[in-house]
């Protein structure tokens, strides 16, 4: 049985779109260029963050079959991006904010 996508690849592509855009785009001032970078930096912040809530609350999960996802340093694999991408993102935020 296949299940419709529920909106999170889009959410993630629509982030990583939107970082960019922010990125390449020219800013006039100081201030709002580093306005477009702060704000590109969380953009995938948002969209990956909703996986970790799960981990928290009793009874819920980050698979639908438990067991049935590849498992990484023995969490499941899609943890691993949803860790990963936010912390790449703040990383090239720290990297802007000491201008390299």
């Amino acid at each position: 049985m296949t299940r419709p996508l529920r909106g999170g690849p889009f959410r993630s592509s629509i982030a990583v779109v939107g970082g960019l855009w922010l990125i390449w785009r020219h800013g006039e001032e100081r201030a709002e260029r580093d306005l477009a970078i702060k704000t590109a930096a969380l953009l995938p912040l948002i969209a990956w963050t909703p996986f970790f809530p799960a981990l928290a609350a009793p009874g819920t999960g980050v698979e639908d079959e438990p067991g049935h996802q590849p498992r990484i340093a023995g969490v499941p694999a899609n943890l691993v991006p949803a860790a990963l991408v936010p912390a790449i993102a703040w990383l090239g935020y720290l990297l802007h904010r000491r201008g390299l």
